[in-house]
């Protein structure tokens, strides 16, 4: 996914679908709520993203079980980056390229 609006709010990813409908998008939660995976179908969303910090397993095996891709943010330590990408999630933000740079999936 080269390209993705992302937002917490629904209203914004609505207004997006329209201006743009061709960019996927993804809903953010700093906390994902039980219902996170209505949500993100409600919003015709392609994604669910959330802090890292607040991701839970349940939450990354639904994700992985509904094929809706997990994104976290911001996490900037590399052992952290490492352990997320090897438990499953698709992606990652950071603001410490640096720290993070120089590793794969595998």
């Amino acid at each position: 996914m080269p390209i993705i609006v992302s937002s917490f709010s629904l209203t914004a990813l609505r207004e997006a679908q329209k201006a743009a409908p061709d960019l996927p998008r993804g809903v953010l939660f700093d906390a994902p709520p039980v219902d996170w995976l209505g949500i993100v179908r409600r919003a015709d969303a392609v994604s669910m993203h959330c802090n890292w910090r607040h991701l839970r397993a349940q939450t990354l095996a639904a994700a992985r079980a509904a094929d809706v891709p997990l994104l976290v943010y911001t996490c900037n330590g590399a052992q952290d980056a490492r352990e997320l990408l090897a438990q499953g999630v698709a992606s990652l933000v950071t603001d410490r390229l640096d720290l993070v740079s120089g590793f794969d999936r595998r």
